[in-house]
């Protein structure tokens, strides 16, 4: 994926914005983002997805 891809393909999927562009005010969507068929959780960020399998898949 090519970083100016990014926002239109997260948002395709659901996923949340990770943080907030430079300005304060604009989402910013970064990879990776998990996609959980089982349970319909869209998880982005490193930290949340790792946090998220620990959770649901012990």
């Amino acid at each position: 994926i090519e970083l100016p891809d990014t926002e239109v393909l997260t948002k395709n999927i659901g996923a949340s914005p990770t943080s907030a562009k430079p300005d304060g005010v604009s989402p910013f969507y970064t990879i990776p983002i998990i996609q959980d068929d089982s349970t319909g959780a869209v998880v982005s960020d490193s930290a949340a997805i790792a946090g998220y399998l620990d959770k649901i898949y012990p």
